[in-house]
């Protein structure tokens, strides 16, 4: 049996939790997801689970609070999956689910909240920036002083004109630098390592 609750706001889950222990609504608040997600997405997922692999769920980026409508910031990744069909792949980094069975795809959004305050991003970006040398090293990449000065201003004009960045506003172009950043300092650490 498939359960589903809709969280829409961090409001919603504190008055939803309000009657338990403070620490754990602070776990609960601290938590990455929010799903959302329509009865008849739930009806559907249950019927046709049998004979799919799985379904992947529109994800948004929830940055600091604020939803990110554009800045490439949206994703469709398996997320409901059968146990017996599908698998994870073995990446240090963002690792994903594979299957060679029929995925659907739901119409309701999950909404990350992957970074709640700058401090959260800054330790995540450099445990993932480490994670990322470490998986390219053992891919065997190299990277030249070359490249590094062209992945910035290449990934920031990638994230703030093309996909749109600069209509999220301050927050489209605090992502699109950051953004930018991190291919840079995950190759800088693929070099120390490679040292």
């Amino acid at each position: 049996r498939v359960l589903f609750r809709s969280y829409r706001a961090r409001n919603d889950i504190e008055r939803q939790y309000e009657h338990f222990p403070a620490e754990t609504v602070e776990q609960i608040r601290n938590t990455s997801d929010a799903l959302g997600v329509a009865i008849e997405d739930v009806d559907a997922f249950g019927k046709a689970i049998e004979r799919m692999g799985g379904y992947m769920v529109p994800v948004r980026l929830m940055l600091f609070g604020q939803a990110m409508k554009h800045s490439g910031t949206w994703s469709f990744p398996l997320r409901l999956f059968h146990r017996n069909r599908a698998r994870f792949n073995m990446a240090l980094v963002h690792e994903t689910v594979e299957t060679q069975f029929e995925v659907g795809t739901l119409s309701h959004c999950l909404d990350h909240y992957s970074y709640l305050t700058i401090e959260d991003y800054l330790f995540k970006f450099n445990k993932y920036t480490t994670l990322g040398a470490q998986e390219l090293r053992r891919k065997g990449k190299k990277v030249s002083l070359l490249s590094l000065w062209f992945r910035f201003p290449l990934m920031f004009l990638r994230r703030y004109v093309l996909q749109l960045g600069f209509l999220d506003g301050n927050f489209g172009l605090l992502w699109a630098l950051l953004s930018a950043l991190y291919p840079v300092i995950k190759y800088l650490k693929l070099r120390e390592l490679d040292r």
